[in-house]
């Protein structure tokens, strides 16, 4: 492995102290998008579905969506690590990923559409460390503008004021669906997502046992501290439980086990869930891609899209390390780099 990729791999996501110096007087930098409605088509990005579906509300009017752009000059490659028996994905300087968040309302015509309410992203410089964004809409109506701030992760100066603009943002705008600005326990909730470094941390276990009443998500992170990509290319995923209804259980092409006993889908309070016996075990999902993509299913279709477009920009290295999800998608040919 060359000394640059071991640079990458150990130490992308931490900055220098020379750096963050320089960057606390350059940062929060203010952002804006003025089209959400088309600006992650329309500037390159891709979709990332990953194989197991991702939680929404009960009346499912919220939708989380990834999109990431990788430079057409870049290649990610991969990373061995030994003590968990796996591969772990490595983005190339210019990527950029932005975990978006919908919700469906009524446009100006009466008919539904996804509006964006938040957006959490990073794009990855050219050392190897990552600047940190997130956006906000102006206001309550469909498809506002979007307003935000970018910051060096690891740079808590920065971050900290980064998150005060949030905050005041958060209090004096309204918000999609006609909600009111945000108060209390709401706001004091937003601002800790803010804290973005704490849950994406670089090549992360995934839990296979955990407590109960724990929430967190549980599931492998790449060497950029990325959830998504590597439950694109794996056909079994953790099944996430941070939002009330599960998907999964209506979905045909989906099995969730715990180990070799199926999990049990239950309501807990306000929250469907899968559970496992003595409820400690993490209920896996398991995709039957090839199944699906024999009935035409339009969800595993969009999954194999997304694995296509990671093939198309990566080492072979890459590639040959996840031959299995691109074989039962029906691209698996390497061509020498």
């Amino acid at each position: 492995m060359s000394l640059l990729l071991v640079r990458l791999a150990t130490a992308t996501l931490m900055l220098s102290a020379s750096f963050v110096t320089i960057a606390a007087d350059q940062y929060p930098r203010a952002l804006r998008i003025d089209d959400p409605a088309s600006y992650w088509r329309d500037n390159g990005y891709r979709l990332m579905l990953p194989s197991i579906r991702l939680p929404t509300t009960h009346d499912r009017d919220d939708l989380i969506r990834v999109w990431s752009r990788v430079p057409a000059d870049g290649k990610i490659d991969v990373v061995y690590l030994p003590d968990q028996g796996r591969y772990s994905l490595l983005f190339p300087p210019g990527t950029r990923s932005d975990r978006v968040e919908y919700y469906r309302v009524k446009d100006e015509n009466g008919d539904a559409t996804w509006t964006v309410a938040d957006v959490r992203g990073t794009y990855i410089l050219e050392d190897g460390s990552q600047r940190l964004h997130v956006y906000r809409p102006l206001g309550a109506a469909p498809h506002a503008a979007l307003v935000g701030w970018s910051w060096p992760r690891g740079d808590d100066t920065a971050q900290q004021k980064a998150t005060a603009r949030l905050r005041a943002h958060a209090r004096s705008h309204r918000r999609p669906k006609n909600k009111p600005p945000m108060q209390s326990d709401e706001l004091q909730r937003l601002l800790e997502l803010n804290e973005c470094g704490g849950c994406h941390v670089p090549n992360q276990a995934r839990v296979v046992f955990r407590a109960r009443e724990d929430t967190a998500l549980t599931r492998a992170t790449d060497a950029m501290g990325f959830f998504v990509p590597t439950a694109v290319l794996s056909d079994r995923c953790v099944v996430a439980h941070h939002r009330p209804e599960d998907l999964n259980d209506e979905d045909p092409f989906v099995t969730v086990r715990c180990g070799a006993v199926n999990a049990t889908l239950v309501t807990s309070g306000d929250y469907e869930e899968y559970v496992c016996p003595q409820g400690s075990r993490e209920p896996i999902g398991y995709r039957d891609v090839r199944t699906a993509l024999l009935a035409d299913h339009p969800y595993t279709q969009g999954l194999c899209a997304s694995r296509k477009y990671l093939y198309d920009h990566m080492t072979k290295n890459a590639r040959q390390a996840y031959t299995d999800a691109f074989g039962v998608c029906g691209t698996a040919e390497y061509s020498e780099e």
